[in-house]
């Protein structure tokens, strides 16, 4: 009997032990050490609303982010460090078309070969960071403010005049003005 209580209490306490930590990606995170077994989820549905296609257009230009939620994607343990730990977001595609020529497309491109991705440990309620792989430089980064319905703003965060969004030597360049406000295509 002694032997039995044991082993239940010792798998009560594994079972225990393993079981995943799920925490809201929209509360900081600052002074929590987490390291493994844990789910940043997305509580606040941000991307299921951001779904779908994006487009802002002036007299030349035009920008459309076409924006596919993922959830439950695993960390890479050898690039993060974080084991057993999972996060939700957000594969944003871009296309770029200036005077009628397309200048950047990676719709139809695999989504490891895009440049922009959320930033999962900045996302606060309808702000969050994007991340511009394609670049080095951390000041090419972006915010996204929802501003619910069917608009979003995409603005720098360190600069008040237009930024260069994505940029390869010698082929093309897609600046776009400091502060722009997409509108969801209705399908």
């Amino acid at each position: 009997m002694k032997i039995l209580k044991l082993l239940l209490c010792l798998f009560l306490f594994f079972a225990c032990s393993t079981k995943q930590q799920i925490i809201n990606m929209h509360v900081p995170m600052y002074h929590k050490n987490i390291q493994k077994n844990f789910y940043l989820k997305d509580k606040n549905k941000s991307f299921e609303r951001l779904s779908g296609e994006w487009l802002w257009t002036n007299t030349s230009d035009t920008l459309i982010l076409q924006i596919t939620p993922r959830y439950k994607e695993k960390y890479d343990e050898k690039v993060s460090g974080y084991r057993n730990a999972y996060y939700d977001t957000a594969i944003i595609k871009v296309k770029y078309t200036k005077n009628g020529i397309t200048i950047y497309d990676d719709l139809e491109k695999d989504i490891d070969k895009i440049c922009l991705k959320p930033y999962t440990f900045k996302i606060l309620t309808d702000f969050f960071y994007l991340k511009n792989l394609c670049t080095k430089a951390f000041s090419n980064s972006y915010i996204v403010f929802m501003k619910g319905g069917k608009s979003l703003s995409l603005f720098t965060n360190h600069a008040k005049k237009e930024k260069v969004l994505l940029k390869k030597e010698g082929e093309y360049e897609v600046v776009i003005p400091n502060s722009i406000i997409l509108d969801k295509v209705i399908e």
